[in-house]
């Protein structure tokens, strides 16, 4: 792409774009916020978004921004050092896993004080730009598994906002 070289002083003074400058937009925004907590008490990846949330992309070149928010806590029962995975999969396969090393490696770390009660609350959030390349509707879902025996539950609210990011 070539340089483009303003002209004017002051970017106050620039009142439009110059042509051929892509911008991207947003075709479409899905969001859903989930009412109900779940309680997570496996190894195994468990989807806590109650089957997750679909959107159906207007063209193949679209990119969906996927943003996940939601808060939990450790119950105990996890020893002093919970692990907490949590993973954006897409159409049943994992896409993103939180920047840990592998999809099984936790990706949260919640080091308790003690065993019996709620111990410490954590606030993740996620953005994942996808690209699903398909005009197909498309379902992400958000799994979770804990480690070291834990007890964790996501509480509620918990929410997913997809947005369509045209090409």
């Amino acid at each position: 792409m070539a340089l483009i070289r303003l002209n004017n002083q002051s970017l106050s003074s620039v009142t439009a774009l110059p042509s051929g400058v892509d911008v991207g937009k947003i075709g479409q925004v899905i969001s859903y916020n989930y009412a109900t907590g779940t309680n997570i008490t496996s190894s195994s990846y468990t989807d806590i978004t109650n089957g997750g949330v679909s959107i159906t992309p207007s063209s193949t070149s679209s990119k969906v921004l996927v943003h996940f928010h939601t808060l939990y806590g450790e119950l105990g029962n996890g020893g002093d050092d919970t692990g907490v995975n949590i993973a954006i999969y897409r159409g049943g396969s994992a896409i993103y896993n939180g920047g840990a090393g592998s999809i099984n490696t936790r990706n949260f770390y919640i080091r308790s004080v003690g065993a019996s009660s709620l111990e410490m609350g954590f606030s993740p959030n996620f953005i994942y730009l996808d690209s699903p390349s398909t005009t197909s509707s498309t379902t992400y879902q958000i799994y979770a598994s804990v480690e070291q025996g834990g007890n964790c539950n996501f509480t509620r609210p918990k929410y997913i906002i997809l947005q369509e990011v045209l090409a």
